[in-house]
């Protein structure tokens, strides 16, 4: 969780836009920078903002750890928001229904995409950040 707004705009479009209470979830980076962070934000139900993929401040992260914070305990759990089929990306890339689970995205690219895994049938596979909202489950 994002613990300060930050302005990536000013730095570049491989910058994320952040606001305080922002969930998201440094991944591995493509090229290790000292002092920053890749992750993905996640939207929100109802937040206007897709969600992203980009660098930020690492001082931004909230350190409280995963299972430990409200409403998120276990596996890092998202929503697709469309039905989408990969296939014609290639065949690493998530064919999947709107509404779909999706699980513990762990490597991200400069170009929006997130590697994460269905959790009905724990196949792994590339999917765009910008049909994913947050899932939360009570």
């Amino acid at each position: 969780m994002s613990k300060l707004n930050f302005d990536g705009a000013e730095y570049g479009e491989e910058y994320l836009i952040l606001r305080c209470g922002d969930v998201i979830f440094q991944v591995a980076q493509p090229v290790p920078v000292g002092g920053w962070a890749f992750g993905l934000r996640v939207a929100s139900t109802g937040d206007p903002r897709e969600s992203s993929v980009g660098w930020f401040p690492e001082v931004f992260l909230d350190n409280t750890p995963y299972d430990q914070r409200s409403h998120h305990a276990g596996a890092t759990t998202l929503r697709a928001t469309r039905a989408y089929n990969g296939s014609a990306n290639g065949e690493h890339c998530l064919a999947v229904t709107n509404g779909c689970i999706l699980e513990n995205p762990w490597v991200a690219t400069v170009h929006g995409w997130v590697w994460l895994y269905v959790r009905e049938t724990r196949q792994g596979g590339w999917f765009p950040s910008k049909y994913l909202v947050e899932q939360n489950e009570e």
